[in-house]
């Protein structure tokens, strides 16, 4: 260290969102499903009514 500098005890620990923040996607797995004929295979996502009211007061 150099002299008449105090010495610096701060801790480098690592913040819990910093790393949640640096964090990657993982990539979707790859579906072996193929089809032949237009819309053979269609995917949907179906949710509601859900119980808790939005702020407009939807559900």
């Amino acid at each position: 260290m150099a002299e008449g500098v105090p010495e610096c005890s701060m801790g480098f620990g690592f913040c819990e969102h910093c790393i949640y923040g640096k964090q990657n996607r993982v990539r979707f797995l790859q579906n072996g499903a193929r089809t032949s004929e237009l819309l053979d295979l269609i995917y949907s996502d179906v949710f509601g009514p859900t119980p808790t009211p939005s702020i407009g007061g939807s559900r």
